[in-house]
């Protein structure tokens, strides 16, 4: 059997990630036109069912959900991806110069970076952070982005068509104080986005640059070059594990 060891880079737990089955491949091919929400939740799932080897703290998919983040996530994809296709991701990038689109092949070994929270799964998923901006009254405590927060949010993020700040501000909310009234994740996004739009935009920053130094610095990432074959022009890109792992899935026979 194809192993390969993950140690996440948030929670710094370590798991023995198998190969996808074939059969796991069809079914993620067949429910790519589900629900954003079905859909998240079978690659939970699946990446879950292909663990050969997990820590105490894991013992159900609820624990897996509720223990692990998003980051963590993509270092479990990276090892399943590994094992059942190979290191190498063949990727297509648009020149930002001409807009041609180049292919490319990013090799795991060769790219990879990773950042470790040092504690305990126990420490990081307790880190909280509080900003506040009084002349607004408001105050958002942060969390860790969990699996189980973006299975909270991941249909409204489609329907409301956010942006990458506001999906992360999101899926790092614990609560927001705004005006006298605490506003808790659940069931008032709504709400949250609402107060946000009150905000200037370099306090919205501020608690984006909050969220990238407190939680997002702790990641696996993959970092390559591109140098564009029609104009010459060169540029950088990060590899979106979630998205090639699903091209592979929609590619294959």
């Amino acid at each position: 059997m194809y192993t390969y060891e993950v140690i996440t880079p948030q929670t710094n737990l370590t798991f023995v990630m198998g190969a996808l089955k074939y059969g796991q491949e069809v079914k993620l091919k067949t429910a790519l036109m589900a629900t954003d929400r079905g859909l998240t939740n079978l690659l939970n799932k699946t990446i879950y069912e292909s663990i050969v080897e997990k820590p105490e703290q894991i013992q159900t998919y609820e624990d897996f959900i509720n223990k692990l983040t998003i980051e963590d996530r993509s270092a479990l994809i990276m090892g399943l991806y590994h094992n059942s296709y190979g290191e190498e991701y063949i990727t297509e990038n648009e020149c930002p110069k001409c807009g041609h689109i180049n292919s490319n092949i990013v090799r795991l070994s060769k790219y990879s970076k990773v950042s470790f929270f040092k504690d305990s799964a126990e420490k990081f998923l307790s880190m909280r952070k509080e900003l506040a901006f009084d002349d607004f009254e408001f105050k958002i405590t942060l969390q860790p982005a969990l699996l189980a927060n973006e299975l909270k949010i991941v249909d409204l993020t489609k329907t409301l068509e956010l942006t990458p700040a506001q999906t992360s501000i999101l899926l790092h909310t614990e609560s927001v104080e705004f005006k006298g009234k605490k506003l808790v994740v659940d069931n008032n996004y709504l709400d949250i986005l609402a107060a946000l739009d009150v905000l200037i935009p370099k306090q919205v920053r501020e608690i984006k640059k909050t969220i990238e130094n407190t939680f997002e610095k702790y990641k696996l990432e993959v970092t390559y070059k591109v140098k564009c074959t029609k104009c010459q022009h060169e540029f950088k890109r990060t590899l979106d594990f979630v998205g090639e792992f699903f091209k592979q899935v929609i590619e294959a026979w």
